[in-house]
């Protein structure tokens, strides 16, 4: 996690999602303009791996490098599936970062952000010759994404008891094949909601309903779409339901 402010942040409220499991007790502070890594196993125990131990120096300690370990890393107890899995970052309930993979990379392959102008979206594997950049700016990206059409949801989180609903707004060539489909935090379809053979730019609303009409409890859940035409290409975004 890269803090790009220029002022120091305190991670007390923000909470990571992994997978559906909440992880909280993250209470350090992140210098500004730094970086801050969580890792599974920072430091050895009985001579297994660690990261201190593939990125440091491999003394045991975490920080008494001030080449290789110049960057603030802290233990956290997750763990990550290589072929598929998601990320959200809260802050105080609300959702603030995601990420989403379903293509693993070889071992050793990290995904990086393109540039810090984006949220929710802007991934790629690295490109850097050692497999990733903990602690460092990430590598760039060797070609440009080339993109058909678009898809953006807005807002992000909405009180549907309140009345609210999520305006999915498509834009692109006519004639693709669209499906759009509600999943939970699990992965689990709940319902289509769109599904269209010739497709064309349009807004759909999404009430926060399940398919059989009734309202869906609180919680995380993702908008993903599949568009089929030149290229087939699809996006996972993260909503919110609030109470």
């Amino acid at each position: 996690m890269f803090n790009s402010a220029d002022t120091a942040i305190c991670l007390e409220n923000r909470q990571l999602n992994i997978n559906g499991s909440d992880i909280s007790n993250m209470i350090d502070t992140v210098d500004a303009r730094s970086y801050i890594v969580f890792a599974r196993q920072l430091i050895s125990e009985g001579g297994g791996a660690s990261f201190e131990g593939y990125w440091g120096d491999s003394s045991g300690l975490w920080g008494d490098d001030a080449v290789l370990e110049s960057y603030h890393a802290i233990d956290l107890d997750f763990t990550l599936p290589n072929d598929a899995g998601f990320i959200a970052v809260m802050d105080t309930g609300s959702l603030i970062d995601f990420l989403s993979w379903n293509l693993p990379a070889s071992d050793g392959i990290s995904i990086e952000r393109d540039t810090l102008r984006l949220q929710f979206s802007g991934w790629h594997f690295s490109t850097d010759s050692s497999g990733s950049t903990p602690g460092r700016p990430n590598s760039p990206i060797i070609a440009p994404i080339q993109q058909e059409f678009s898809i953006a949801v807005m807002p992000r989180l909405a009180s549907i008891s309140a009345g609210g609903d999520f305006e999915i707004l498509i834009e692109g060539q006519s004639g693709l094949a669209l499906e759009i489909d509600i999943l939970d935090d699990t992965g689990r379809k709940i319902r289509t909601l769109a599904s269209q053979d010739n497709a064309a730019p349009q807004s759909i609303l999404w009430r926060g309903d399940g398919k059989n009409g009734g309202a869906l409890s609180p919680g995380i859940y993702f908008i993903y779409a599949k568009i089929s035409g030149a290229q087939n290409i699809t996006r996972s975004i993260p909503v919110v339901i609030a109470p």
